[in-house]
């Protein structure tokens, strides 16, 4: 079986919004790392992420998304905006947030409409 992960990137006023579907793993995170990396460069990091459509993600996907959200974290330390949320995850991701306590960390919410405005 061989992975796939689409990415489509939509802006809603400041805010960048982040739509994964199919699968996040050690195959395809190579994919959305090179997308963070390039946003990091540019210190945007209002940032909603979709995943209604992610039908899985490895320990390498969540890793990429705690890495970001640190990021962000370390640039309001630095007194600039920063905020990162989970829009409609999907129940695998769900699943997964859960059982890793992700959720203390990163915001979820249930339709991409109220994370953007929780970022903005």
């Amino acid at each position: 079986m061989s992975s796939k992960l689409d990415l489509k990137e939509t802006v809603y006023e400041s805010v960048i919004v982040i739509s994964l579907a199919g699968m996040l793993d050690g195959h395809t995170a190579p994919i959305l790392d090179s997308h963070l990396e390039r946003m990091a460069a540019t210190k945007h990091f209002q940032v909603v992420f979709e995943l209604r459509n992610l039908t899985y993600i490895s320990s390498a996907g969540v890793g990429l998304l705690i890495n970001y959200f640190q990021q962000a974290e370390s640039e309001v330390k630095q007194g600039r905006i920063g905020k990162i949320a989970i829009a409609s995850p999907s129940d695998v991701v769900s699943e997964v947030f859960s059982l890793l306590g992700l959720e203390a960390l990163i915001e979820c919410f249930p339709t991409r409409e109220e994370a953007v405005a929780a970022v903005r």
